[in-house]
């Protein structure tokens, strides 16, 4: 049976270059970046020499399994997912890749390897990207990029490592948008900014605001990960810049 594994790798070049060099020799074969194939002979050697770099271990099924939560009364699992590992995007396609994250409810295994549910979704505003939109993205920079069906989450460890870093993303683009907001205020009552300025940095704010809101309300549906607390948090401070803008400017209409 073959295997995949994707792991975290280290910020030392020569530490990176140790680890790849240790798995080509066990016969591992890359598919992007820290994300390999591994044969069943070299799962015990390989899982040594990773230990320490987060490793996902995966493996494919013939079935198409369903999530199991904790209230299931069973082990944590993420059901069967669709796997999209690209190369490293530079210049203005980071940014583009950086926008279409932000609309897509998935997890990342590590850098440019993205985890998609693989029960299709449906957004009739068309601001949430699934894995066949993102992989038609992916394409348009990567014409070798790699898709990999029905894989599931072979070490239990690595689940609540993953849901922990999904929510942690959430929690960083909700404080980033209330940073954004209270910068916003700062400008407005320091007379560092104009209406237009202001309305435009507001519209912003408030897209970001409805895709992490959508994102969360998936990752519940999906992953049962309630993050309706996190989201919550930016509202006293819409409502305090929402205040002053109709105080300034005399409007509150953004």
């Amino acid at each position: 049976m073959v295997y995949y594994v994707a792991y975290i790798p280290p910020h030392n070049l020569d530490a990176r270059l140790e680890i790849e060099n240790q798995l080509k020799t066990l016969g591992c074969k890359r598919i992007r970046g820290s994300f390999w194939v591994i044969g069943k002979k070299s799962l015990a050697m390989s899982g040594r020499i990773l230990q320490g770099f987060s490793p996902t271990l995966l493996k494919r099924t013939r079935e198409v399994r369903k999530p199991v939560s904790p209230k299931d009364g069973e082990q944590r699992e993420l059901g069967s997912l669709i796997i999209i590992a690209y190369q490293s995007p530079d210049g203005l396609t980071r940014v583009k890749v950086r926008n279409w994250m932000r609309r897509a409810p998935c997890i990342r295994l590590c850098p440019n390897v993205c985890a998609f549910p693989h029960k299709h979704f449906h957004d009739e505003t068309g601001r949430l990207i699934n894995a066949g939109i993102f992989w038609e993205h992916v394409r348009e920079f990567d014409e070798n990029a790699v898709i990999i069906p029905r894989l599931v989450v072979v070490n239990s460890k690595a689940v609540d490592r993953l849901l922990a870093a999904t929510e942690h993303r959430v929690i960083k683009e909700v404080e980033s948008i209330i940073k954004g907001y209270k910068s916003l205020i700062q400008k407005i009552e320091q007379d560092e900014i104009d209406k237009v300025r202001s309305v435009k940095i507001v519209r912003s704010l408030k897209r970001r605001f409805i895709l992490v809101k959508k994102v969360s309300a998936f990752y519940d549906e999906w992953l049962k990960l309630n993050l309706s607390t996190t989201v919550m948090k930016p509202y006293p401070t819409i409502r305090k810049a929402r205040y002053l803008f109709e105080e300034k400017y005399g409007s509150a209409s953004w």
